[in-house]
């Protein structure tokens, strides 16, 4: 009876078995987990060291181009200084002096051959029943006889005052210049005649 309770009450021993067993696959798993864990870590901190060493590269990069740059500044400071230097030791010289225009004259400061040419492109005006005169008319009626050429730039200066006083409007057809009265220019040559009629109809050049 005594053996039989015995034998009930006595643990087999194949559970002490599995349960070490059990206790050595838990304690593996464990170590494996453990393992897996310091892998995916030392794989972090390789990509971690591999940005490092990319960000290192990129400020070396970097700082070579500013050192470039400063290298560029610093020969473009040298270069204008140079160049201040040279101008200070350069000779002073006055700047050219432009060409003076004589000041365009108003109506009332003509003198006697202004006033003569308005006048006798007033007549050829009038004379020929045509607005626009042709330059050379204009030369001949005022130095008749006389070559054109010789004489064409004084009445272009003359006419380029009267523009200019918007007493004749100009108008040019190929090779040939044509000139006509405004209407300013109109009552300014009537008011002339009006002052200075027989001295002015009784020049020689005048004459129709």
């Amino acid at each position: 009876m005594l053996k039989w309770l015995k034998r009930l009450t006595k643990k087999p021993r194949t559970d002490g078995r599995r349960y070490k067993r059990a206790k050595k696959g838990f304690i593996l798993e464990e170590i494996k987990a453990e393992l897996a864990s310091i892998k995916s870590a030392q794989a972090q901190a390789a990509g971690v060291s591999e940005r490092v060493k990319y960000h290192s590269l990129c400020v070396k990069d970097n700082s070579a181009a500013i050192e470039n740059l400063q290298k560029q500044v610093t020969a473009i400071s040298q270069s204008i200084l140079k160049l201040s230097t040279t101008l200070e030791n350069a000779p002073k010289t006055s700047p050219p002096t432009l060409p003076t225009l004589s000041p365009t004259p108003d109506a009332k400061d003509f003198t006697h051959l202004q006033e003569c040419a308005l006048v006798i492109l007033w007549k050829l005006t009038v004379k020929g029943d045509n607005q626009w005169i042709s330059m050379k008319a204009l030369v001949n009626g005022i130095y008749p006889g006389q070559n054109y050429n010789t004489v064409r730039t004084t009445i272009f200066e003359y006419v380029r005052i009267f523009e200019e006083l918007g007493l004749v409007s100009r108008l040019k057809r190929g090779t040939r210049t044509f000139i006509a009265l405004t209407q300013k220019g109109t009552e300014t040559v009537k008011k002339r005649l009006a002052g200075k009629k027989e001295k002015l109809l009784h020049l020689p050049e005048i004459e129709a």
